[in-house]
């Protein structure tokens, strides 16, 4: 809160003036909503790590993160920042990271993938979303679209997601 202590000599004393409590940034994991208004370029963080995955299938672990798009958000790049290698027990050909749209992270969102059994440490960006991620339109004109995170892994059957870490920045503008 903010307090200023004038320290003039009135008649009482001092002027004491309170400003009030201030705003703060809430509402996802890092960040909250961000200032600017419509046309403004926001960015949404999100952090994965191993435990955070569940087993869906044979190839593919996801989990829900706890952010959404705002209705009329249009993605506009996403930088993956992997501080730590991806590693799983099973698949032996390739690694995915996906980020997008909850349930179909790999056909609407962003993707960065390596051609080994790990996702190595890298920063990576990705500058053309694919399906309703890409292009100059919005994910969803009138509802918030849900962020789901997924790691889609090849060459035989996954059982675990055994170690890695992520720092995930989707930058978007609401129209």
């Amino acid at each position: 809160m903010g307090f200023e202590n004038l320290a003039i000599n009135l008649a009482s004393g001092s002027a004491y003036q309170h400003y009030g409590p201030r705003e703060t940034e809430d509402g996802i994991a890092a960040g909250g909503e961000l200032a600017g208004g419509e046309g403004a370029v926001k960015e949404a963080v999100l952090f994965a790590k191993a435990s955070d995955f569940t087993i869906d299938d044979a190839t593919n672990a996801s989990f829900v993160s706890r952010f959404s798009l705002p209705a009329g958000a249009v993605p506009i790049d996403c930088i993956f920042e992997v501080s730590e290698a991806f590693t799983q027990t099973g698949g032996t050909t390739s690694t995915t990271l996906n980020v997008g749209t909850s349930g179909s992270e790999a056909t609407n969102g962003f993707t960065i993938t390596d051609a080994a059994t790990s996702l190595a440490i890298v920063t990576e960006v990705d500058a053309a979303g694919d399906g309703t991620w890409a292009g100059a339109t919005p994910v969803n004109a009138s509802a918030a679209t849900v962020v789901g995170v997924q790691l889609t892994l090849g060459g035989g059957a996954v059982t675990a997601v055994t170690a890695g870490a992520a720092k995930i920045v989707i930058r978007y503008r609401k129209v």
